[in-house]
Protein backbone atom coordinates (compact mmCIF):
# COMPACT_ATOMS: atom_id res chain seq x y z
CA UNK A 1 0.00 0.00 0.00
CA UNK A 2 2.67 2.67 0.73
CA UNK A 3 4.46 2.08 -2.51
CA UNK A 4 1.58 2.56 -4.24
CA UNK A 5 0.94 5.92 -2.37
CA UNK A 6 4.46 7.09 -3.10
CA UNK A 7 4.21 5.88 -6.72
CA UNK A 8 0.86 8.59 -6.81
CA UNK A 9 3.13 11.21 -5.29
CA UNK A 10 5.56 10.99 -8.03
CA UNK A 11 2.91 10.79 -10.71
CA UNK A 12 1.50 13.79 -9.44
CA UNK A 13 4.91 15.44 -10.31
CA UNK A 14 4.91 14.37 -13.58
CA UNK A 15 7.79 11.82 -13.50
CA UNK A 16 6.85 8.20 -14.42
CA UNK A 17 6.78 6.45 -11.45
CA UNK A 18 7.77 3.48 -13.70
CA UNK A 19 10.95 4.70 -14.71
CA UNK A 20 13.00 6.90 -11.81
CA UNK A 21 15.86 8.40 -13.43
CA UNK A 22 19.29 10.13 -11.87
CA UNK A 23 17.08 13.12 -11.49
CA UNK A 24 14.69 11.57 -9.61
CA UNK A 25 17.04 9.67 -7.30
CA UNK A 26 19.35 12.98 -6.59
CA UNK A 27 16.44 15.24 -6.12
CA UNK A 28 14.08 12.46 -3.79
CA UNK A 29 15.23 13.79 -0.36
CA UNK A 30 14.83 17.37 -0.91
CA UNK A 31 11.15 16.53 -2.80
CA UNK A 32 10.38 14.55 0.12
CA UNK A 33 11.00 17.73 2.79
CA UNK A 34 8.76 20.04 0.67
CA UNK A 35 5.64 17.22 0.35
CA UNK A 36 6.15 17.15 3.97
CA UNK A 37 6.10 20.36 4.53
CA UNK A 38 2.98 20.97 2.47
CA UNK A 39 1.06 18.38 4.33
CA UNK A 40 1.52 20.72 7.57
CA UNK A 41 -1.30 22.73 8.86
CA UNK A 42 0.96 24.50 11.52
CA UNK A 43 -1.31 27.92 12.97
CA UNK A 44 0.17 30.96 13.76
CA UNK A 45 -2.91 33.12 14.75
CA UNK A 46 -2.39 31.80 18.53
CA UNK A 47 0.90 33.42 18.39
CA UNK A 48 -0.17 36.53 16.80
CA UNK A 49 -2.73 37.19 19.54
CA UNK A 50 -0.50 36.13 21.90
CA UNK A 51 1.96 38.75 21.86
CA UNK A 52 0.08 41.48 19.75
CA UNK A 53 -3.60 41.01 21.02
CA UNK A 54 -5.31 40.34 17.58
CA UNK A 55 -7.37 38.30 16.16
CA UNK A 56 -6.30 37.02 12.84
CA UNK A 57 -6.61 33.72 10.68
CA UNK A 58 -3.60 32.45 9.38
CA UNK A 59 -3.08 29.54 6.76
CA UNK A 60 -0.34 28.02 4.90
CA UNK A 61 -0.43 29.00 1.52
CA UNK A 62 2.73 28.16 0.11
CA UNK A 63 6.05 26.08 0.11
CA UNK A 64 8.67 27.70 -1.61
CA UNK A 65 12.42 27.25 -2.88
CA UNK A 66 12.89 30.42 -3.34
CA UNK A 67 10.65 33.91 -2.95
CA UNK A 68 11.01 37.15 -5.47
CA UNK A 69 13.23 39.75 -3.10
CA UNK A 70 11.81 42.68 -5.28
CA UNK A 71 8.04 41.64 -4.50
CA UNK A 72 8.34 40.78 -0.70
CA UNK A 73 9.46 44.56 0.75
CA UNK A 74 9.15 43.84 4.29
CA UNK A 75 11.23 43.09 7.57
CA UNK A 76 13.93 40.16 7.59
CA UNK A 77 15.84 38.23 10.38
CA UNK A 78 18.23 35.23 10.34
CA UNK A 79 18.38 32.46 13.10
CA UNK A 80 20.85 29.67 13.48
CA UNK A 81 20.10 26.02 15.27
CA UNK A 82 22.94 23.80 15.25
CA UNK A 83 25.00 25.20 12.78
CA UNK A 84 21.43 25.54 10.36
CA UNK A 85 20.65 28.75 8.94
CA UNK A 86 17.22 29.89 7.96
CA UNK A 87 15.13 33.09 7.80
CA UNK A 88 12.11 34.97 8.91
CA UNK A 89 10.13 37.43 6.63
CA UNK A 90 7.02 39.98 7.74
CA UNK A 91 5.78 42.21 4.42
CA UNK A 92 5.30 45.50 4.78
CA UNK A 93 1.68 45.53 4.97
CA UNK A 94 1.39 42.84 7.97
CA UNK A 95 4.15 45.09 9.72
CA UNK A 96 2.77 48.22 9.11
CA UNK A 97 -0.53 46.17 10.58
CA UNK A 98 0.83 45.08 13.80
CA UNK A 99 3.17 48.14 14.52
CA UNK A 100 -0.18 50.35 14.42
CA UNK A 101 -1.84 47.60 16.12
CA UNK A 102 0.68 47.96 19.31
CA UNK A 103 1.79 51.42 19.16
CA UNK A 104 -0.98 53.55 16.98
CA UNK A 105 -0.60 55.02 13.88
CA UNK A 106 2.58 56.74 13.16
CA UNK A 107 2.98 60.40 13.27
CA UNK A 108 6.18 60.24 11.77
CA UNK A 109 6.02 57.20 9.69
CA UNK A 110 2.72 57.89 7.38
CA UNK A 111 2.89 56.61 4.60
CA UNK A 112 4.32 53.94 6.21
CA UNK A 113 7.84 53.18 5.51
CA UNK A 114 10.06 49.95 6.24
CA UNK A 115 13.30 52.22 6.62
CA UNK A 116 11.53 54.62 8.67
CA UNK A 117 11.37 52.13 11.75
CA UNK A 118 12.17 53.54 15.35
CA UNK A 119 14.57 51.47 17.45
CA UNK A 120 11.73 50.15 19.79
CA UNK A 121 9.72 49.28 17.19
CA UNK A 122 12.29 47.24 15.44
CA UNK A 123 12.79 45.74 19.26
CA UNK A 124 8.84 44.47 19.38
CA UNK A 125 9.08 42.94 15.92
CA UNK A 126 12.63 41.18 16.93
CA UNK A 127 10.74 39.43 19.88
CA UNK A 128 7.88 38.99 17.56
CA UNK A 129 10.25 36.81 15.39
CA UNK A 130 12.24 35.01 18.85
CA UNK A 131 8.56 34.21 19.75
CA UNK A 132 7.91 32.70 16.20
CA UNK A 133 11.31 30.58 15.75
CA UNK A 134 10.70 29.01 19.36
CA UNK A 135 6.87 28.03 18.29
CA UNK A 136 8.68 26.71 15.26
CA UNK A 137 11.18 24.81 16.68
CA UNK A 138 8.59 22.71 18.23
CA UNK A 139 7.48 21.47 14.63
CA UNK A 140 11.01 20.28 12.84
CA UNK A 141 13.70 17.86 13.58
CA UNK A 142 16.87 16.99 11.56
CA UNK A 143 16.36 14.83 8.99
CA UNK A 144 18.70 12.32 10.24
CA UNK A 145 19.00 10.45 6.45
CA UNK A 146 19.73 14.28 5.06
CA UNK A 147 21.22 16.33 7.18
CA UNK A 148 23.54 18.43 4.95
CA UNK A 149 20.86 19.79 2.00
CA UNK A 150 21.66 23.35 1.04
CA UNK A 151 18.50 24.41 0.06
CA UNK A 152 15.81 26.68 2.04
CA UNK A 153 11.93 25.95 2.27
CA UNK A 154 9.89 28.67 2.71
CA UNK A 155 6.79 28.39 4.57
CA UNK A 156 4.54 31.32 3.50
CA UNK A 157 1.12 31.99 5.84
CA UNK A 158 -1.59 34.27 4.14
CA UNK A 159 -2.62 36.32 7.91
CA UNK A 160 -6.55 37.55 7.26
CA UNK A 161 -8.30 39.54 9.63
CA UNK A 162 -12.39 40.00 8.91
CA UNK A 163 -11.50 42.71 7.30
CA UNK A 164 -9.59 41.42 4.49
CA UNK A 165 -6.25 40.01 3.80
CA UNK A 166 -3.17 41.65 6.03
CA UNK A 167 -0.28 40.24 4.19
CA UNK A 168 2.18 37.53 4.64
CA UNK A 169 5.09 35.79 7.31
CA UNK A 170 7.59 33.72 5.34
CA UNK A 171 9.63 31.34 7.70
CA UNK A 172 12.52 29.69 5.58
CA UNK A 173 13.96 26.55 6.97
CA UNK A 174 16.94 24.55 5.78
CA UNK A 175 15.58 21.83 3.78
CA UNK A 176 17.45 19.26 6.07
CA UNK A 177 14.66 20.09 8.19
CA UNK A 178 11.61 17.90 8.13
CA UNK A 179 8.51 18.64 10.29
CA UNK A 180 8.61 16.60 13.21
CA UNK A 181 5.17 14.84 13.01
CA UNK A 182 4.34 14.69 9.42
CA UNK A 183 0.63 14.12 7.93
CA UNK A 184 0.03 10.79 7.36
CA UNK A 185 -1.26 10.38 3.76
CA UNK A 186 -4.58 8.52 3.82
CA UNK A 187 -5.53 5.82 1.10
CA UNK A 188 -7.42 7.73 -1.42
CA UNK A 189 -6.29 10.98 -0.06
CA UNK A 190 -4.78 13.45 -2.29
CA UNK A 191 -1.84 16.32 -2.04
CA UNK A 192 -1.98 20.08 -2.38
CA UNK A 193 0.51 20.25 -4.59
CA UNK A 194 -0.80 23.61 -5.80
CA UNK A 195 1.06 24.45 -2.63
CA UNK A 196 4.54 23.56 -4.86
CA UNK A 197 4.01 25.13 -8.00
CA UNK A 198 5.40 28.21 -7.47
CA UNK A 199 8.98 26.42 -5.71
CA UNK A 200 11.33 26.90 -8.73
CA UNK A 201 11.35 23.13 -9.28
CA UNK A 202 11.75 21.59 -12.19
CA UNK A 203 10.45 17.60 -12.99
CA UNK A 204 11.60 15.76 -15.87
CA UNK A 205 9.04 13.97 -18.21
CA UNK A 206 9.47 11.83 -21.03
CA UNK A 207 7.48 13.05 -24.41
CA UNK A 208 6.56 10.70 -27.09
CA UNK A 209 7.00 12.21 -30.02
CA UNK A 210 4.96 9.39 -32.43
CA UNK A 211 5.81 5.71 -34.20
CA UNK A 212 6.35 3.97 -37.05
CA UNK A 213 6.92 0.03 -38.47
CA UNK A 214 10.31 -0.61 -40.59
CA UNK A 215 11.25 -4.02 -41.12
CA UNK A 216 14.91 -5.00 -39.54
CA UNK A 217 16.80 -4.73 -42.62
CA UNK A 218 15.60 -1.09 -42.68
CA UNK A 219 17.03 -1.01 -39.34
CA UNK A 220 20.40 -2.31 -39.92
CA UNK A 221 20.58 0.23 -43.42
CA UNK A 222 20.05 3.20 -41.34
CA UNK A 223 22.62 6.09 -41.43
CA UNK A 224 23.63 9.77 -40.39
CA UNK A 225 21.44 12.26 -41.80
CA UNK A 226 18.34 9.65 -42.91
CA UNK A 227 14.77 10.78 -42.72
CA UNK A 228 12.24 9.06 -40.32
CA UNK A 229 8.52 9.84 -40.09
CA UNK A 230 6.41 8.39 -38.10
CA UNK A 231 2.82 7.40 -39.37
CA UNK A 232 1.37 7.56 -36.08
CA UNK A 233 2.33 11.28 -34.71
CA UNK A 234 0.49 14.32 -35.01
CA UNK A 235 2.32 17.37 -35.18
CA UNK A 236 -0.59 19.36 -32.41
CA UNK A 237 0.42 17.21 -29.52
CA UNK A 238 3.10 15.04 -28.18
CA UNK A 239 1.91 11.91 -25.46
CA UNK A 240 3.52 11.13 -21.76
CA UNK A 241 2.51 8.85 -19.23
CA UNK A 242 -0.51 11.27 -17.75
CA UNK A 243 -2.00 11.27 -21.02
CA UNK A 244 -1.50 14.16 -24.16
CA UNK A 245 -0.10 17.79 -24.46
CA UNK A 246 -1.09 20.37 -26.88
CA UNK A 247 1.57 21.88 -28.66
CA UNK A 248 2.05 25.65 -29.85
CA UNK A 249 4.12 25.55 -33.14
CA UNK A 250 6.38 27.73 -33.79
CA UNK A 251 6.09 29.99 -36.90
CA UNK A 252 6.49 28.64 -40.23
CA UNK A 253 9.72 29.67 -41.12
CA UNK A 254 11.23 27.58 -38.49
CA UNK A 255 13.78 24.87 -39.92
CA UNK A 256 11.69 22.11 -37.81
CA UNK A 257 9.72 22.43 -41.41
CA UNK A 258 10.21 20.84 -44.20
CA UNK A 259 8.00 22.45 -46.58
CA UNK A 260 9.88 21.34 -49.39
CA UNK A 261 8.65 17.46 -49.20
CA UNK A 262 5.52 17.42 -51.24
CA UNK A 263 4.49 13.87 -51.08
CA UNK A 264 4.64 12.19 -47.90
CA UNK A 265 3.85 8.95 -48.29
CA UNK A 266 6.15 8.70 -51.05
CA UNK A 267 8.87 9.55 -48.72
CA UNK A 268 7.31 7.55 -45.89
CA UNK A 269 7.40 4.26 -48.00
CA UNK A 270 10.97 4.81 -49.10
CA UNK A 271 12.21 6.35 -45.69
CA UNK A 272 15.68 4.98 -45.14
CA UNK A 273 17.97 3.76 -47.69
CA UNK A 274 17.56 -0.15 -47.73
CA UNK A 275 21.13 -1.79 -49.14
CA UNK A 276 20.98 -4.78 -51.59
CA UNK A 277 22.69 -7.65 -50.09
CA UNK A 278 22.72 -11.26 -50.48
CA UNK A 279 21.43 -11.74 -47.08
CA UNK A 280 19.08 -14.52 -46.97
CA UNK A 281 18.12 -14.40 -43.49
CA UNK A 282 14.27 -14.70 -43.08
CA UNK A 283 14.58 -12.42 -40.12
CA UNK A 284 15.41 -9.42 -42.41
CA UNK A 285 11.63 -8.66 -43.10
CA UNK A 286 10.69 -8.81 -39.44
CA UNK A 287 8.78 -5.66 -38.62
CA UNK A 288 10.07 -3.50 -35.87
CA UNK A 289 8.71 -0.38 -34.07
CA UNK A 290 10.75 2.60 -33.58
CA UNK A 291 9.75 5.05 -31.50
CA UNK A 292 10.81 8.44 -30.84
CA UNK A 293 11.05 10.10 -27.61
CA UNK A 294 12.08 13.56 -25.85
CA UNK A 295 13.94 12.04 -22.77
CA UNK A 296 14.45 14.24 -19.25
CA UNK A 297 12.62 17.51 -20.55
CA UNK A 298 12.86 19.36 -17.48
CA UNK A 299 9.56 21.52 -16.84
CA UNK A 300 8.58 23.61 -14.20
CA UNK A 301 6.05 21.87 -11.71
CA UNK A 302 3.18 24.97 -12.44
CA UNK A 303 3.41 24.05 -16.03
CA UNK A 304 3.46 20.43 -15.15
CA UNK A 305 -0.19 21.20 -13.50
CA UNK A 306 -1.22 23.39 -16.09
CA UNK A 307 -0.61 20.40 -18.83
CA UNK A 308 -2.48 18.34 -16.70
CA UNK A 309 -5.60 20.78 -16.46
CA UNK A 310 -5.60 20.62 -20.75
CA UNK A 311 -3.19 23.40 -20.75
CA UNK A 312 -0.64 23.81 -23.90
CA UNK A 313 3.40 23.14 -24.18
CA UNK A 314 5.36 25.51 -26.40
CA UNK A 315 7.49 23.17 -28.51
CA UNK A 316 10.25 25.02 -29.00
CA UNK A 317 10.71 25.01 -25.06
CA UNK A 318 11.84 21.24 -25.42
CA UNK A 319 13.71 21.49 -28.90
CA UNK A 320 17.24 21.40 -26.98
CA UNK A 321 16.27 18.62 -25.36
CA UNK A 322 17.71 15.23 -26.51
CA UNK A 323 15.85 13.16 -29.43
CA UNK A 324 15.85 9.43 -28.95
CA UNK A 325 14.69 6.79 -31.55
CA UNK A 326 14.13 2.78 -29.64
CA UNK A 327 13.06 -0.07 -31.21
CA UNK A 328 11.76 -2.79 -28.62
CA UNK A 329 12.79 -0.48 -26.02
CA UNK A 330 16.60 -0.13 -26.04
CA UNK A 331 18.10 3.48 -28.27
CA UNK A 332 19.64 3.10 -31.63
CA UNK A 333 19.54 6.46 -33.04
CA UNK A 334 19.61 10.12 -31.50
CA UNK A 335 18.07 12.93 -34.09
CA UNK A 336 16.73 16.22 -34.53
CA UNK A 337 12.76 16.84 -34.80
CA UNK A 338 11.45 18.09 -37.99
CA UNK A 339 7.23 18.26 -39.17
CA UNK A 340 6.03 17.23 -42.15
CA UNK A 341 2.85 17.95 -43.19
CA UNK A 342 1.12 17.20 -40.12
CA UNK A 343 3.40 14.69 -39.04
CA UNK A 344 6.61 14.50 -37.20
CA UNK A 345 9.59 13.20 -38.67
CA UNK A 346 13.16 12.46 -37.34
CA UNK A 347 16.80 13.58 -39.01
CA UNK A 348 19.31 10.94 -37.69
CA UNK A 349 22.24 12.67 -36.10
CA UNK A 350 23.76 10.12 -34.39
CA UNK A 351 23.59 6.13 -34.55
CA UNK A 352 23.70 4.06 -31.39
CA UNK A 353 23.64 0.92 -33.38
CA UNK A 354 26.14 -1.74 -33.92
CA UNK A 355 27.14 -5.73 -34.35
CA UNK A 356 28.48 -8.13 -32.57
CA UNK A 357 31.13 -8.84 -35.51
CA UNK A 358 32.50 -5.27 -35.36
CA UNK A 359 31.79 -3.95 -32.38
CA UNK A 360 29.97 -0.83 -33.11
CA UNK A 361 27.69 -0.54 -30.63
CA UNK A 362 28.28 2.09 -28.01
CA UNK A 363 27.69 1.85 -24.19
CA UNK A 364 24.60 3.60 -24.81
CA UNK A 365 23.38 1.61 -27.97
CA UNK A 366 22.46 -1.45 -28.57
CA UNK A 367 23.69 -4.41 -30.87
CA UNK A 368 21.73 -5.50 -33.62
CA UNK A 369 21.11 -9.02 -32.46
CA UNK A 370 19.39 -7.66 -29.34
CA UNK A 371 16.85 -6.61 -31.29
CA UNK A 372 15.42 -9.53 -32.99
CA UNK A 373 13.89 -10.47 -29.45
CA UNK A 374 12.11 -8.41 -26.71
CA UNK A 375 13.62 -9.13 -23.69
CA UNK A 376 12.20 -8.43 -20.35
CA UNK A 377 13.08 -5.54 -18.27
CA UNK A 378 16.58 -6.27 -16.49
CA UNK A 379 16.27 -7.35 -12.86
CA UNK A 380 18.57 -4.05 -12.33
CA UNK A 381 16.35 -1.50 -12.68
CA UNK A 382 13.35 -3.45 -11.07
CA UNK A 383 15.36 -3.42 -8.25
CA UNK A 384 16.35 0.13 -8.63
CA UNK A 385 12.44 1.30 -8.79
CA UNK A 386 11.82 -0.56 -5.59
CA UNK A 387 14.90 1.17 -4.02
CA UNK A 388 13.84 4.31 -5.12
CA UNK A 389 10.13 3.54 -3.80
CA UNK A 390 11.53 2.50 -0.39
CA UNK A 391 13.32 5.03 -0.33
CA UNK A 392 10.25 7.68 -0.45
CA UNK A 393 8.33 5.59 2.58
CA UNK A 394 9.28 8.63 4.90
CA UNK A 395 6.66 10.16 3.23
CA UNK A 396 4.39 8.34 5.36
CA UNK A 397 6.48 8.28 8.57
CA UNK A 398 5.20 10.02 11.51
Amino acid sequence: MIRSKNKELIRQLGMNPLKPDSFQIANEPLMNNLFLWSREKIDLHDTLQNFFGVKVRTKLVAVLLDIDLNNWVGLAASWQEHNHNGQIRIDARLTEFLLNNAFGPSPTNNPFSIKKINQLELNVLQTFMQNMENKMKESWEVDSKHPFLMDLIYLVWLVQSDEGELGKIAFAVPASFKPKKATQILPGEGIDINKLANTGIKVPIDLLVGSTKVSYSEVKSLEKEDLLIFENSDSSKFLWHLGEIGLVLPEEDHPIFLNEIGNVEELANDMVKVKHTTDDDPLSSLPLELSAEFQKVLIPLKQVLELKAGGVLPLGSVLESELILTAQGKPVAKGELVIVGNQFGMRITDLLIGTKKTGKATSSGVELDDLLTKEPQPVIQQEQSLAFEDELQDLEEN
